[in-house]
């Protein structure tokens, strides 16, 4: 109805993306995906336990190395659902990956990334306040993964990663989860 605030910006077939014209809020652009840092080497998954809030019983098959398993939510998105990864030993952690096999909507797109290390409680060393969509997650959705580099090697045993502002409509649902040290 207003073609002059709109621009296509993608399409394939039916699939068509349009971006608002004259916007320069800078929270509405997309995101790249960063890179993993230099030297960046991932645990195995032998050496991760998971712990999720919802649905605990399944957090397991977020890390047990099989893309065809998968741990979710079971429902919509929820401010506080959580992804817990802990480590065999306290390691230099420098990001985490979740791989999704093309279910682009159904990551924390508004998360805090929080650490722990032995008993000490949680702190927040990444975090989005608002929901922001990666450009691999319009443009390359069969090959994105949701990745958090850490700004330096934080030595952690626990790795949290909780929703801030949920995606409508979608769970949370993580195939594999994987943790890069240094």
């Amino acid at each position: 109805a207003e073609p002059a605030r709109f621009e296509e910006v993608f399409h394939d077939g039916s699939q068509v993306v349009f971006s608002l014209r004259g916007l320069s809020d800078p929270t509405l652009a997309l995101l790249d995906t960063p890179p993993l840092p230099e030297g960046a080497r991932p645990l195995a998954a032998s050496e991760l336990r998971a712990r999720a809030d919802p649905a605990p019983e399944q957090a397991a098959r977020a890390v047990d190395g099989d893309l065809g398993t998968f741990w979710s939510g079971r429902r919509a998105q929820a401010p506080g659902q959580y992804l817990e990864l802990e480590l065999a030993e306290p390691r230099a952690v420098v990001a985490l990956e979740l791989q999704n096999r093309g279910e682009v909507t159904e990551v924390p797109m508004s998360f805090e990334l929080a650490v722990a290390t032995g008993g000490s409680g949680l702190r927040t060393v990444v975090e989005r306040p608002v929901l922001r969509v990666h450009r691999d997650q319009v443009f390359s959705p069969r090959t994105f993964v949701f990745r958090v580099v850490l700004a330096e090697p934080t030595l952690a045993d626990r790795v949290r990663l909780t929703i801030r502002q949920p995606v409508p409509g979608s769970a949370f649902l993580v195939r594999e989860a994987r943790l890069y040290v240094q």
